[in-house]
């Protein structure tokens, strides 16, 4: 067991929210920037803060891989497509 304080439901919601948030822009970005973008190193950082079980997290880090791929092979549907799935694993872990 974890015996570190767990943040607030709140706090996770608004990491949660930040990094959506954050993504979205990136994929509504210029296709070009998209992978060299800090905003994908932003968003793993981001994913390590979350407190989620080894599986919810490679399951996480799966997504936003994919989420990077099909934005830098400008399929923004599919990119988008990714992006909903991670926001619903992150909100189902909560």
């Amino acid at each position: 067991m974890d015996s570190r304080p767990q943040p607030s439901a709140t706090i996770l919601q608004d990491i949660c929210t930040h990094l959506l948030v954050g993504l979205q822009a990136v994929i509504d970005g210029p296709a070009k920037t998209v992978a060299m973008s800090d905003a994908w190193l932003n968003a793993r950082g981001i994913l390590q803060t979350l407190p989620l079980s080894s599986d919810e997290f490679q399951l996480a880090l799966h997504r936003l891989n994919k989420v990077q791929r099909y934005s830098a092979a400008n399929e923004p549907g599919a990119a988008r497509f990714e992006l909903r799935m991670l926001c619903d694993a992150l909100k189902a872990s909560r």
